[in-house]
């Protein structure tokens, strides 16, 4: 039985001064090399059948909310996250995030999640703006 792909992209609005190394048009050496990177790892995970491409751009201040929630979700459908990956540096960022009252969870505010639940694999990318990281 062939795996589906499926390549999901999610990202939040940006301000024009969250450029960034590899903002559209600004892109570096370095950021270029890390998408050809990245899409050799994406292609050897995916395989060589058919890509189906989503996109979801929301506004800003959903960046923290849909990071959590795609936490949420990819623990409740069991989800296994095979491999993490930066997306605008070499590695993936992750911020602590108020959850709740007293709660602090850390989440992926910027990378490409490759996920696997047996039938499909996926490949999510992340990329809150404005970044907020605590590292």
């Amino acid at each position: 039985m062939s795996m589906a792909r499926y390549v999901f992209t999610v990202s939040v609005d940006k301000d024009k001064a969250d450029c960034g190394k590899a903002g559209i048009g600004g892109q570096t050496i370095e950021s270029r090399e890390l998408m050809r990177k990245n899409e050799a790892i994406i292609k050897s995970f995916l395989g060589t059948s058919r890509v189906i491409s989503e996109s979801v751009v929301l506004p800003v201040y959903y960046g923290e909310l849909l990071a959590w929630a795609l936490k949420c979700h990819l623990e409740r459908k069991n989800w296994q996250i095979i491999n993490v990956l930066g997306y605008r540096y070499s590695e993936p960022l992750y911020a602590n995030v108020s959850t709740d009252y007293h709660k602090i969870e850390e989440l992926l505010l910027d990378g490409q999640l490759l996920i696997d639940n047996g039938n499909h694999g996926l490949v999510i990318t992340v990329w809150t703006a404005p970044l907020r990281v605590d590292r």
